[in-house]
């Protein structure tokens, strides 16, 4: 059992990283681009014309 969980872990450590470092990478890749203004700028034209 030891030999089990000791080969799985780093299996596991691994995947626990790289979705991290993806999630992380989609952060910073919507601050970067501002993502989020395009959103903002849709809706803005609607109250507009409302």
């Amino acid at each position: 059992i030891a030999a089990g969980l000791g080969y799985a872990s780093p299996q596991w450590v691994g995947a626990g990283l790289a979705l991290a470092g993806l999630l992380l990478g989609v952060v910073l890749y919507i601050r970067q681009h501002g993502a989020v203004a395009p959103v903002v700028d849709v809706e803005a034209p609607e109250e507009v014309l409302a």
